[in-house]
């Protein structure tokens, strides 16, 4: 709340600032009563990371002042020979340092070029009464407009050649928004409890690992407080994973790097003073789980095939020369499995 009155007999003052021990960097003008009063601007104290909701102010020179009076966690007296404002502060009456460990940041990415590959093995043996030879073949071509491969295998011996095609698709990747759309030979995703399924035909899907330094899973956060500048060192499973400068106040650490499983992570606070202060949590880190705001899903239009290539069959009650599948597949709660659809929220 803005008030429109002045204070009166207040005079400006330079003074150097002392918060919670820590000196800081650049002075600051404030305003002095004859009882002792000192009066700052509000846009400095929330520089100095203060926290200021529901607090008076008043107007000086046109801008907003609050007076230190008015802060009942703080404490703070004047120097007049140094000209020194010392500040004590309760570390609730600041803003929490945040501290991160993630980076979404993936850097600019490099537009692809037109390109294709080769890869083959090939198996010959040789015998008396018979002789035969046996090969793979992976055929792929990659552009600005996406990926293409095709598969085969290949058989020749005394009773003739016999080539088999087994997969092929064009893919075409979103790397900015993480999902991909295939055309041709693939796989489903599986949900918890059913495995994945090969389809031909049209895909339209998350695709995280487009991005492999990005993320997925969630990751513990620790929160503690300094009253004085402290140094935060922060371990996983008794390994050192980081160690930070942190000045007074709430402190939060998010995102912490973990390994999968279970484990401990141990947040240490060390003040000027030497004092330690010990936060420990338990984790539990596993691929299947997605931290917050992130959705998986995959959307299939296909014709399914099974494992020998025999015509396609229906799994459930009736028999139908083909089976159109449709698949969606959010990462929330468990996999419901009706029959080969799987659905997932």
């Amino acid at each position: 709340m803005l008030q429109a009155a002045t204070p009166v007999d207040l005079q400006p003052a330079w003074l150097e600032v002392r918060l919670n021990g820590q000196q800081l960097s650049e002075p600051t003008l404030a305003m002095q009563g004859p009882d002792g009063t000192v009066y700052v601007r509000m846009d400095q104290l929330r520089e100095w990371r203060f926290r200021l909701e529901g607090l008076p102010t008043v107007e000086l020179e046109g801008l907003a002042y609050v007076s230190l009076s008015k802060l009942h966690d703080v404490t703070f007296t004047v120097d007049p020979q140094s000209y020194v404002l010392i500040i004590d502060a309760d570390p609730g009456r600041l803003q929490p340092t945040r501290i991160s460990f993630r980076s979404d940041e993936t850097g600019p990415m490099t537009r692809s070029s037109a390109g294709g590959f080769l890869n083959y093995g090939l198996v010959a043996q040789h015998a008396a009464e018979a002789n035969s030879a046996s090969a793979v073949f992976e055929l792929g071509a990659f552009s600005s407009l996406g990926t293409g491969t095709a598969t085969f295998v290949g058989h020749r011996s005394n009773a003739g050649l016999k080539l088999t095609r087994l997969e092929t698709g064009w893919t075409f990747d979103d790397v900015s928004r993480m999902r991909s759309v295939r055309v041709g030979d693939g796989f489903t995703q599986g949900g918890i409890g059913s495995g994945p399924m090969r389809f031909g035909g049209l895909q339209f899907a998350r695709s995280f690992d487009v991005q492999p330094g990005f993320v997925t899973l969630p990751l513990p956060s620790l929160s503690g407080s300094a009253a004085l500048p402290s140094v935060v060192d922060v371990y996983v499973n008794d390994v050192l994973q980081g160690r930070y400068d942190a000045p007074p106040g709430p402190l939060q650490l998010v995102d912490v790097p973990v390994v999968t499983g279970g484990g401990e992570v141990q947040l240490i606070v060390r003040d000027l003073l030497g004092r330690e202060t010990i936060i420990r949590e338990s984790y539990y880190a596993a691929p299947l789980l997605l931290r917050k705001g992130l959705h998986d899903y995959s959307v299939q239009f296909q014709f399914s095939a099974n494992e020998k290539n025999d015509p396609p069959t229906q799994t459930g009650i009736e028999s139908v020369e083909f089976e159109t599948d449709i698949q969606v597949a959010p990462n929330s709660l468990p996999a419901l499995t009706l029959g080969r659809n799987v659905i997932r929220y």
